[in-house]
């Protein structure tokens, strides 16, 4: 039990006498770099294993069972590995003076930004830390590069990736916004037909009464897109009429959506243009018209989703079930007297850890729904523990 700590408390404390500045918070460290203006003391492989040491006892201490905090370690190893290399600059570049207090301002926020995943916290944190607001440029690339580079060899950060372990992750952005998961082909309205720019606005009014839409597309000789007409371009060109065609009052420049775009990219962009409608075109041909999408789209989108979200749900429920211990399938027959019996099974209070699978109805087996009514004779195949075996086979008129 004390085996561990006792060992790798140990190996602090000797990595500790032997590179002192490893151990703490390093603030009077850092602070000594950041007051440099040549080497100094100092070699550059020595504030490298300064580095390294302070990552080891950082790591050494967690493994051991103590708290050591990812912020100023991470300071100390960006710190150390921003002087390290202004040394190695200064002593093999040929160059006369190198500020080695500002390589160790950069070196701390490039390694605070790739820990915490956050640039803009990072040099605002490290300014506010050292005080020198002369390096606004140098940090930002450096922070926004670190970021971009580690995003790609790691996706989670420090602090995310306890929270992963745990089995715990945080939604993004598109996990949170529905419409990101629905796309665009999915809820289109067929754009079944359309306008000719030979059409007289009289002709188009007569369109927009039969189809009950406030706008549509206009194509030419080849059904090819060449504009689009609505109900206030055909008013703002003095109402119907039997002199005044299409190619008149519509829009030339049209404002598309592509088949495979995401449902919320539509919606943003109906929203910025103020317009209630959208041609959907083919993803490799811009004037070949595949839909529109229109206002009654969004709302056929937000039930899609909501019913893919709601599959997920069932699916995340399921796997946790399958994961219990014991789980198992088992059988049970419906008998007359049974409350189970005459309902429908979304009507039926089921034990939490278990799931329906199926329904054998004579010789015919049945894939349960919701409006899947429970009848006397009935075979059901359920899946679940051990408990919700037992709760349910104590149910009235419930056999194995």
């Amino acid at each position: 039990m004390w085996g561990r700590p006792l060992i790798y408390g140990f190996s602090v404390a000797l990595l500790g006498v032997i590179w002192p500045d490893s151990l703490g918070t390093g603030l009077g460290f850092l602070n000594g770099l950041l007051e440099l203006h040549d080497a100094g003391t100092y070699v550059w492989w020595s504030l490298g294993l300064v580095a390294l040491a302070k990552i080891l006892t950082s790591v050494l201490t967690r493994e051991g069972g103590g708290s050591a905090g990812e912020f100023m370690a991470s300071l100390v190893v960006g710190g150390s590995l921003g002087a390290a290399f202004a040394i190695v600059v200064e002593t093999y570049g040929g160059l006369d003076s190198v500020d080695i207090g500002a390589f160790t301002v950069v070196g701390m926020a490039a390694v605070l930004a790739t820990t915490a995943r956050a640039p803009l916290t990072s040099v605002i944190l490290v300014f506010e830390l050292t005080g020198n607001y002369g390096l606004v440029l140098p940090l930002m690339l450096v922070a926004g590069l670190a970021t971009f580079l580690s995003d790609r060899l790691h996706p989670e950060s420090a602090y995310s990736a306890k929270l992963l372990r745990e089995g715990i992750r945080l939604p993004t952005s598109e996990d949170i916004d529905l419409l990101d998961t629905v796309r665009v082909e999915t809820v289109m309205q067929p754009h079944g037909g359309g306008l000719r720019p030979w059409n007289t606005l009289a002709e188009a009014a007569e369109y927009f009464d039969v189809t009950t839409h406030h706008g549509a597309p206009v194509f030419d000789d080849q059904d090819r897109l060449i504009g689009i007409l609505t109900l206030s371009d055909v008013s703002d060109s003095g109402g119907p009429s039997m002199s005044a065609t299409v190619a008149d009052a519509m829009t030339r420049d049209v404002i598309t959506i592509t088949s495979d775009a995401p449902v919320a990219s539509a919606l943003a962009r109906m929203a910025s243009l103020g317009v209630g409608r959208l041609p959907v075109v083919a993803t490799e041909d811009s004037r070949r018209v595949v839909g529109m999408f229109r206002r009654v789209s969004v709302v056929r989108a937000y039930e899609e989703a909501l019913s893919m979200s709601k599959g997920k749900e069932l699916y995340r429920e399921r796997t946790r079930i399958r994961s219990q211990p014991g789980a198992d399938f088992f059988d049970m027959s419906i008998v007359e007297g049974s409350p189970l019996a005459n309902q429908d099974v979304a009507h039926i209070q089921w034990p939490e850890d278990l799931v329906l699978v199926s329904v054998q109805r004579g010789t015919a087996v049945l894939v349960p729904h919701g409006d899947t009514m429970i009848r006397i004779g009935d075979r059901l195949t359920v899946f679940g523990t051990p408990e919700a075996r037992d709760e349910i086979l104590h149910t009235p008129q419930v056999r194995e």
